[in-house]
């Protein structure tokens, strides 16, 4: 794994120079073949998709902190043109460079930072690398919700802490599973709403401070994430990143704003 992660800093000291794929493999003192084939399968992508996607997000940074001309950001990003960029720019931020400057928009599931050995070894080991897909049915919960942005994420276990003691107050509960569920929130695109909860069979009784709601029937792309330490939270974070930062980008599909959850 160090030697694959020697290749990742080649990619990164020269992102933004001409370089080869056998150049990066001589970097990391592995076979071109193997190099290309352990990248493809830890992260998701190509070599070079991953040095243009990085380039993009760079770019992106850019964009927002500098008054920089958009061709020149483009020929700095090694495209030919700025349509070329632009075009590249919108496929992965769905936007145009010039409304990603406009709206400050911030930076979530299109960004890619560059990988470490704790991430490579995560992706590895505790995350599937491939989702099963499946589709779930309608199901009702109740629990304790609040919401979090990117800077208060990390006080989720706190919730956590305080539903534990209080799911035995909950009557009509289904013994067997717990849900960690994600609502999207109209009122700031950086907030969401995250539910500890339960499953039920009706909302007869609801216990004081705790909310009841219903997650309708769709398709989901199910990841298995393994963990067997008091690390979960920390490890579920860098699985979220692959997810969302690495296979949902790469993949044929799209997010349906709907609640994605931990079970």
């Amino acid at each position: 794994m160090k030697r694959f992660q020697r290749g990742i800093d080649f990619i990164e000291a020269h992102l933004f120079e001409r370089f080869t794929l056998d150049e990066v493999a001589s970097a990391a003192q592995l076979s071109t073949y193997h190099f290309a084939r352990t990248f493809r399968v830890l992260m998701g992508e190509t070599v070079m998709r991953y040095a243009m996607r990085r380039r993009l997000t760079l770019a992106a940074v850019r964009l927002v902190a500098e008054d920089v001309r958009l061709m020149e950001l483009a020929l700095d990003s090694k495209f030919e043109s700025q349509e070329a960029f632009t075009r590249a720019f919108k496929r992965q931020f769905h936007q145009t460079p010039g409304d990603f400057r406009k709206n400050r928009t911030r930076l979530m599931a299109s960004t890619l930072n560059a990988p470490n050995l704790s991430q490579l070894a995560h992706t590895k080991e505790k995350i599937s690398m491939e989702p099963k897909f499946i589709e779930v049915e309608e199901f009702r919960i109740i629990g304790m919700m609040a919401t979090f942005n990117e800077e208060t994420k990390q006080s989720i276990p706190d919730l956590w802490r305080a539903f534990g003691p209080r799911m035995h107050e909950i009557s009509t509960r289904i013994e067997g599973a717990t849900y960690g569920i994600c609502f999207p929130t109209a009122l700031d695109e950086e907030d969401f709403d995250y539910m500890a909860a339960v499953p039920v069979e009706n909302f007869d009784t609801i216990p004081n401070g705790m909310v009841a709601r219903t997650v309708h029937a769709h398709k989901y792309a199910v990841f298995t994430h393994k963990t067997g330490d008091d690390t979960m939270h920390n490890d579920l974070q860098k699985s979220m990143q692959y997810i969302w930062g690495t296979w949902l980008p790469n993949s044929d599909y799209e997010h349906a704003k709907v609640p994605d959850f931990e079970f």
